[in-house]
């Protein structure tokens, strides 16, 4: 029997961070030893997921560093040939077709089995998350309506929002793997729950459940206002700082705004009519896949409520001062004076 090497391949924005911090905890502890599982160590070098050899599988370029860090990942599983090896990146949804050809072919050269696995998210929701990472990193603006037509009219792109086209990522995967070497979980099957790491693996193909350390929350939950806050800081910010500097700025805010006891209503990505168009084109791509582990992303309902666009003047006066006494000395003085100014409170 040959080895068997699985790789997890994303998308962004269903649990894979959550999924590789617990699958690194458990690896450490050796839990996932105990059942024949190794989440492999080579290339990760301590961290929670294998981003930096992903990232080089995007660049195709066959460099000496890119091959020394396939070979090392190959070695490392023909040492335990007897156990299931699990890598995993998101951003491995970023790879050109040719890029996981060369991967796939590289590692079978070595008589390894590959296989892929895709975690996927229903599109509605999916849609929300990614709008509201992208307002946490400073990179888009309060118009939910632009986005998500940018989303549709960039459909198939490998770039940007390739990952909310499941359907046209999960035909490339089915291209290089083959269907039949390919595994589908749609996300709910294991995040949030207790046993969300037994889960996954039982949808991996690895028997038998076993008590694992769950999966920790990483991703940080705001208010209306506090994303309407961010929002108004980084739209001060764009017209004369580098949007890496707007990220390096937002970044310390972020986290002392979740961590601030200001109130309020959480905020809920308000789907329209231009969300549910791009929802049905997604839906209508998946059922053509014609796979049974679709079928309940498929039916998942689109809800229709949400809160309104954000919007700084949203704000109350009172929250905003507090806003910006806990964003503190992280902000340029002139950037402070113009969110004041723009609410006309300076």
């Amino acid at each position: 029997m040959a080895a068997v090497l699985i790789i997890h391949l994303g998308i962004h924005k269903t649990g894979t961070t959550s999924l590789q911090a617990a699958l690194r905890h458990n690896q450490d502890s050796g839990h996932l030893k105990n059942v024949g599982v190794n989440y492999v160590r080579a290339t990760r070098e301590g961290a929670n997921a294998h981003h930096a050899f992903a990232r080089l599988t995007q660049d195709f370029s066959g460099s000496d560093e890119h091959m020394r860090d396939l070979f090392a990942i190959c070695d490392e599983v023909l040492a335990y040939p007897e156990m299931f090896h699990l890598i995993s990146s998101e951003a491995f949804d970023q790879c050109s077709p040719a890029a996981h050809r060369f991967l796939r072919d590289t590692i079978e050269g070595r008589g390894i089995e590959v296989r892929a696995v895709i975690t996927l998210r229903d599109v509605g929701s999916l849609l929300g998350s990614v709008y509201q990472q992208h307002v946490k990193q400073g990179l888009i603006s309060a118009d939910t309506s632009a986005f998500i037509r940018s989303a549709a009219e960039r459909r198939g792109e490998v770039v940007g929002f390739s990952y909310i086209h499941e359907d046209i990522f999960i035909q490339r995967v089915f291209d290089v793997y083959g269907s039949e070497s390919t595994i589908l979980i749609d996300y709910r099957d294991f995040v949030a729950i207790s046993d969300g790491v037994s889960e996954f693996l039982v949808r991996l193909g690895i028997p038998g459940r076993h008590a694992f350390d769950s999966l920790p929350k990483n991703n940080v939950s705001l208010t209306l206002e506090k994303m309407s806050f961010l929002v108004a800081l980084s739209s001060s910010l764009r017209e004369a700082t580098e949007k890496s500097e707007i990220q390096d700025i937002l970044r310390p805010v972020l986290y002392r705004l979740a961590k601030s006891d200001v109130k309020g209503e959480a905020y809920q990505f308000p789907i329209t009519c231009e969300a549910l168009e791009l929802c049905e084109l997604v839906n209508k791509g998946l059922s053509n896949l014609a796979r049974p582990e679709l079928s309940s992303l498929l039916r998942s309902p689109v809800k229709t409520s949400g809160t309104p666009l954000l919007d700084a003047t949203l704000i109350p006066e009172d929250q905003l001062r507090k806003f910006l006494v806990i964003a503190g000395n992280t902000l340029p003085e002139s950037t402070r004076t113009k969110v004041l100014s723009s609410f006309k409170m300076g």
